[in-house]
């Protein structure tokens, strides 16, 4: 049998990673929005606040890490062959779906979040080829060049470059 009282140190730790997941998850739902409707000054503040889940996510992750091994040396296992699903099998029924809970939150939340990103990540791809497309159509319709007539007079002659010779 486990310690308890690692068992709910990791229990605390694996419930505020899946807080700060669903948090998470939020915030891309929410990035999509602003992505849509082109609001930087939220979305960079969306991205500060990631940035600080990030880290935060990354300190519990530490902390949980520690915990494993705490709990490997309880049972006599490495680190690396310490499991959440060898845990719940160690501890009281409580305690074990507790964990089962706080690993499902985490794995699932984890799935939304790709998908979240992969969506926000098209919208952005798109809005960079909006964006090199309206510059190469602004200097393709700028690329001309200064001929002088027979007369001496100034003669302007374009490109003979269509609008869809750009490259997107």
């Amino acid at each position: 049998m486990l310690e308890n009282y690692l068992v709910d140190k990791l229990l605390n730790v694996m419930e505020e990673e899946a807080k700060i997941f669903l948090d998470y998850l939020d915030l891309s739902q929410k990035k999509k929005d602003v992505l849509i409707n082109e609001n930087i000054a939220v979305l960079e503040s969306i991205t500060n606040t990631e940035k600080d889940m990030a880290e935060r996510l990354g300190k519990l992750e530490k902390e949980r890490e520690k915990i494993i091994e705490e709990l490997a040396v309880q049972a006599n296992l490495k680190s690396t062959e310490l499991t959440v699903s060898s845990i719940m099998e160690k501890v009281d029924r409580s305690r074990r779906e507790r964990l089962e809970t706080a690993r499902n939150t985490i794995k699932d939340t984890v799935e939304k979040i790709k998908e979240a990103n992969k969506i926000n990540e098209s919208l952005i791809n798109n809005a960079l080829e909006y964006i090199n497309f309206s510059v190469n159509l602004l200097t393709s319709l700028n690329n001309s060049t200064v001929k002088y007539g027979n007369d001496g007079k100034v003669q302007k002659e374009m490109n003979n470059r269509s609008l869809f010779d750009v490259k997107l």
